[in-house]
């Protein structure tokens, strides 16, 4: 531990346990470090939890207390020794807890009396007994005793913050290392600011090289036919598709779907500039919707994924006789580019 002092929060009903803080704090100060509990709060305008949620903030430990009161409520009907206790857990604040043995005889002051306030101490002290450093004690004499070895094993198996004398470090070396550590984050900064440029200039290299999918036609020729589209590229021929997929939204389902490349002129059309795709007659389809999803690689081998608008089915009662797809909002509508993962 060497010079550095620790401050202890104490927690706990004050009227029952005026004694055990008393002790406590007695025995904290032997052991030269800083007791600190709502008996030395002064009276002041700033909110009470404020106050009491700004010292945890700067304690370096927190020692809960229990007897068998629960404590005056706060306004969600907590009492604010459960809500400090749940404040601390909340900040990573290593805890010990020590709860009055149930067997020890008590006065009717030092009962809770309260059924509803008496079902609520028995929960939190449920809760209390989860922590990793709990015991129970009698008498404030071993409430001392046991304080001090949790507090010194804590010292060494989590040491914290703590506080200096000002005077006790070496000004001159620490401002050496903040300048150091100044000119480490200005460098990370700088590396972290190229990483993100050459990610971007890849993203738009790969874009600059992407194809522009829309459905030209769709078509169909009635009974249990497959929906015909035909996809035109009017960008960047140089692709090669690697699956086409039909995702229906509300049945999760991704089907693969049949695609040949078309003729024009008795001569194959440029690799990937136009090709026919067919959507088999599903009733599992009617009044659905879904997109399609091309999947290929661009010139410079990176796999992209080229996503239709929604495409909507007619219903099973519907008057159209030969199609199934809905070409409103998806004939002729451009497809959406992403770099795939």
């Amino acid at each position: 531990m060497g010079d550095k002092k620790y401050q202890v929060f104490i927690s706990s009903t004050y009227t029952d346990l005026v004694q055990a803080r008393e002790k406590i704090s007695k025995q904290i100060l032997t052991l030269y470090h800083f007791p600190i509990g709502m008996e030395m709060f002064s009276a002041g305008d700033d909110d009470q939890w404020t106050v009491i949620t700004n010292t945890i903030d700067k304690s370096d430990y927190y020692i809960i207390i229990l007897g068998h009161r629960y404590g005056s409520l706060a306004e969600d009907g907590l009492s604010f020794t459960e809500k400090e206790y749940d404040y601390a857990k909340s900040k990573g604040i290593p805890i010990m807890a020590f709860i009055k043995d149930r067997d020890v005889p008590t006065s009717t002051s030092e009962r809770e009396t309260n059924y509803e306030n008496i079902e609520k101490l028995d929960k939190f002290i449920e809760k209390a007994k989860l922590n990793k450093m709990c015991d129970f004690w009698k008498n404030e004499d071993e409430l001392a005793a046991k304080v001090t070895a949790a507090l010194f094993k804590a010292f060494y198996s989590t040491p914290r913050i703590g506080w200096v004398r000002g005077d006790s470090m070496d000004t001159t070396k620490m401002l050496e290392e903040i300048a150091f550590l100044k000119s480490e984050n200005q460098k990370l900064k700088e590396e972290k600011a190229k990483l993100i440029n050459a990610k971007q200039d890849d993203e738009n290299k790969h874009y600059a090289v992407q194809p522009w999918f829309h459905v030209t036609s769709i078509s169909r020729m009635g009974g249990n036919a497959p929906n015909k589209l035909i996809v035109l590229n009017d960008a960047s021929p140089h692709i090669r598709i690697n699956e086409v997929l039909l995702c229906i939204d509300s049945i999760d389902k991704y089907i693969n779907l049949d695609y040949k490349y078309l003729k024009k002129d008795d001569k194959y059309v440029e690799t990937g500039k136009c090709f026919a795709i067919e959507i088999p007659h599903n009733e599992e389809f009617f009044d659905k919707e879904g997109v399609i999803k091309i999947k290929f690689n661009n010139l410079y081998n990176k796999e992209m994924v080229s996503t239709s608008p929604k495409i909507r089915f007619n219903s099973k009662d519907s008057d159209v006789a030969l199609l199934n797809v809905i070409a409103e909002g998806f004939l002729y509508k451009p497809f959406n580019n992403t770099i795939e993962g």
